[in-house]
């Protein structure tokens, strides 16, 4: 599947992105942590101690704060590149725990709470950018982004107490 991206990259990214055998190999890493994590949890944390722990929550973090800060529209993705925030990702899924500094960073109220909104605030920002962007005459400014930012942010909000919230309540489903 990797090796299939990395060609097709060259050949149609737009479809790249959206084929399944261009990202099963992501979906791959993440289901055969899941199943080592839950079947032998020993497998893990005998070599989790707290400054290795440490050290690859932040080396899985700096993986992906590498791919937000240097990818560009003229970057191939996914492909090889894909790699950056696929394994950083399984990083901090392994070795993420109560005695890191980045659970700390991460336990942090409002960043947990937008965690809870992330579902609502991802189905939410397309269509509200979308729109807006396609009714602008101009590009958008600044102050548009952040007030379109604060209505997904207050729709998602919306979302998850009224919607998913409900439904996740076992004694109203």
């Amino acid at each position: 599947s990797l090796i299939f991206s990395f060609f097709e990259s060259s050949i149609n990214s737009t479809a790249n992105f959206y084929l399944l055998q261009s990202r099963f190999w992501e979906l791959l890493i993440g289901s055969l942590i899941a199943l080592v994590m839950h079947h032998d949890n020993s497998f893990f944390q005998n070599f989790q101690t707290r400054l290795v722990s440490n050290l690859f929550s932040f080396l899985g973090i700096g993986l992906i704060l590498f791919a937000i800060l240097t990818f560009d529209y003229e970057t191939t993705f996914p492909g090889i590149n894909a790699l950056y925030p696929t394994i950083g990702t399984g990083l901090l899924i392994i070795f993420l725990n109560p005695q890191t500094i980045l659970y700390k960073f991460f336990s942090f109220p409002p960043l947990v709470y937008i965690g809870l909104l992330s579902y609502s605030l991802y189905l939410w920002h397309q269509p509200i950018f979308a729109i807006s962007r396609s009714y602008s005459l101009s590009s958008l400014s600044s102050s548009t982004y952040f007030i379109l930012i604060g209505l997904s942010l207050f729709l998602s909000f919306l979302s998850y107490k009224y919607v998913e919230t409900p439904f996740s309540n076992k004694k109203v489903v």
